[in-house]
């Protein structure tokens, strides 16, 4: 069976990841000197469906994501 379709019948599964970079320079908030923002999307599946959810990415999540994939990238 494929792994994948087994996985997604008990929850979602992660398949693909598009990222886009923006400038936030000002809200109602006040203004933000051109900060950084980061969106992710994933895309799952789960069960015979497929979704999407994007995310905006704060500096101390990017810090997380990327301390998460250093586990796996290490020899």
């Amino acid at each position: 069976a494929d792994l994948i379709r087994v996985l997604a019948d008990h929850g979602k599964v992660l398949e693909d990841v598009e990222w886009r970079v923006d400038k936030v320079v000002s809200s109602n908030r006040g203004p933000h000197r051109d900060s950084i923002t980061i969106f992710l999307t994933l895309t799952y599946r789960e069960a015979g469906d497929t979704g999407r959810i994007t995310l905006q990415v704060s500096p101390r999540g990017l810090s997380a994501l990327q301390r998460f994939v250093a586990r796996f990238d290490a020899p």
